[in-house]
């Protein structure tokens, strides 16, 4: 006996070794990325330093132009008048050169605010998937150690017990107080967050009993309030409003309908016998319209149209922005819970709505939980919400464990690359890349010859990235188009790989040249690009 009881002592303290171990690295996950919140705000915050810094410096530049400006119209109004030409060009030169290096120096400082602003940005993007991290960690590490707890106090007793008393094990009381926790599972949106909080709040209505009918309307408003993505405040006035109507409170009483409602008709219009017809005594019309009751009309009805055409102008999106052949494969695939979450997954992520017009794939293959996954994983490896927009066409080709083995495989490096290149190694593990021919280049004047020589000059990975990714290469190919580069088809076909940088990325390189000498000595020599 003792030595039955030694083993099973021995199993259940392992049991709370295991435990204690979950709850140890739930804190230290915990604990990482808190201490990642915390430097990314101190990052935020020295960067608005820096920001409000460089503004000190522009104003003080701006208030030195402006004595230049007028130390220039003094010397013009002292000596234009007279023969001092010599003075008067040279004090114009001098004076114009300062007020042009000032003007540069501003130039400079205000490329540094908006180079800290976009990483501000970049920074409260992440922020936002960090602290939803935090929270689902702390979830996490407050059942582990409730669960431990519980355990710990309720096993150590019954071993204690069945060591001190092997021979009287059955006298020992098996009633043990509850955990008083209720595991619901993870949460997987916010809205839903929403709703349980709503169900934990303490100022919760007392209970009444409900009619069958009753109860349908009230699972009917929370299928509603599921489907949709309210606050709060929104849920509590839109419950209230069901309550009110559901037990009659401030319910108006109908007016009473004061016409007469007599039917009007004598003995003799009783008596008088109806005409009686024959409905075969008129012709068919020709064009009379008969409704197809055995479905061989078209399988898209208009009322199906309509009702996705209404299903995307809930979301401010405008269904005819889609292209031909994109309509198409949404009408043959609609469906329209998985629409919605997807289209939730996105908003709750403050990825822009308008993207997935070039993102149908995503519909057609992206699975929502995954892609919540996915979209949580690449932000939070710092990855800008922008490049994230550009690839979402993509992402219902990976999986968040693929996802997961390319990021661990950056290490540290992570951060610094190209969404490009996670992406599509990603695919590559998937096995999901589609190749095809980038026929999105012809809208930019490209021929088939063109598509030619820009396949033969570009490396293997390089082409098939330009496939792939089309909106990153539109991205920085419209950047150097609105730039003013003439030249702009020799410099993409001798040198793609620059294009398949992230877009904030590639506009770094430019922005910090002046624009004019920038297009001079690219027209001039288009090599330089690699060379900025």
């Amino acid at each position: 006996m003792d030595t039955i009881i030694k083993e099973i002592n021995e199993s259940l303290t392992r049991i709370l070794n295991d435990l204690e171990n979950r709850r140890l690295v739930s804190q230290k996950d915990l604990d990482v990325v808190t201490a990642k919140i915390n430097e990314k705000v101190d990052e935020a915050k020295d960067y608005k330093v820096e920001v409000d810094n460089a503004k000190g410096k522009i104003k003080a530049l701006e208030k030195e132009i402006e004595s230049l400006e007028i130390d220039l119209n003094d010397l013009n109004e002292r000596f234009g008048k007279k023969d001092f030409n010599v003075i008067l060009e040279a004090g114009n030169r001098e004076i114009n050169a300062k007020i042009m290096e000032k003007q540069n120096q501003i130039t400079k400082h205000r490329q540094k605010i908006a180079e800290l602003t976009e990483r501000a940005r970049s920074i409260k993007d992440l922020l936002i998937n960090l602290k939803k991290d935090r929270k689902l960690k702390e979830e996490r590490l407050d059942i582990v150690t409730k669960a431990y707890e519980y355990y710990n106090e309720s096993l150590n007793k019954i071993i204690e017990y069945a060591k001190n008393n092997p021979n009287s094990l059955n006298n020992y009381g098996v009633s043990y107080p509850n955990l008083n926790f209720e595991y619901t599972g993870e949460p997987m949106t916010e809205v839903f967050d929403e709703i349980e909080s709503m169900d934990n709040n303490e100022d919760k209505p007392s209970e009444i009993d409900l009619t069958p009918e009753e109860e349908a309307n009230l699972d009917d408003l929370f299928e509603k309030l599921k489907n949709k993505n309210n606050d709060l405040e929104e849920l509590n006035k839109s419950i209230d409003e069901e309550y009110k109507s559901i037990f009659g409170e401030e319910n108006t009483e109908p007016e009473e309908n004061t016409e007469d409602t007599n039917l009007n008709i004598t003995e003799n219009d009783l008596n008088t016998p109806l005409e009686t017809t024959n409905i075969f005594d008129k012709p068919i019309e020709d064009n009379l319209d008969i409704p197809d009751i055995f479905g061989n009309e078209n399988n898209i009805s208009t009322d199906s149209s309509d009702k996705i055409i209404s299903f995307f102008y809930e979301y401010g999106l405008d269904f005819n922005k889609f292209t031909t052949d994109d309509q198409e494969i949404i009408k043959n695939i609609f469906d329209e819970s998985h629409f919605r979450k997807i289209l939730e997954i996105l908003k709750n992520n403050q990825i822009n709505l308008e993207k997935i017009y070039n993102a149908t794939r995503l519909f057609e293959k992206g699975e929502p939980e995954e892609l919540d996954q996915i979209l949580t994983k690449l932000l939070l490896a710092e990855q800008t919400k922008l490049n994230v927009e550009n690839v979402l066409n993509n992402l219902g080709n990976i999986t968040s464990a693929n996802l997961s083995e390319v990021i661990n495989s950056f290490g540290p490096n992570i951060k610094d690359a190209e969404i490009t290149d996670i992406i599509m190694k990603a695919e590559n593990l998937t096995g999901n890349i589609e190749i095809e021919e980038p026929k999105y280049l012809y809208d930019y004047g490209y021929t088939n010859d063109d598509l030619i020589k820009l396949e033969n000059n570009a490396k293997h990975d390089i082409w098939i990235k330009i496939i792939i990714f089309p909106e990153i290469i539109k991205a920085n190919y419209e950047y150097l188009q609105n730039v003013g580069i003439n030249n702009l088809k020799e410099v993409f076909i001798g040198y793609p790989h620059m294009f398949t940088k992230d877009p904030d990325k590639f506009k770094a390189i430019f922005v910090k040249y002046d624009q004019a000498d920038l297009i001079r000595c690219i027209e001039k020599n288009p090599a330089v690009i690699e060379k900025l």
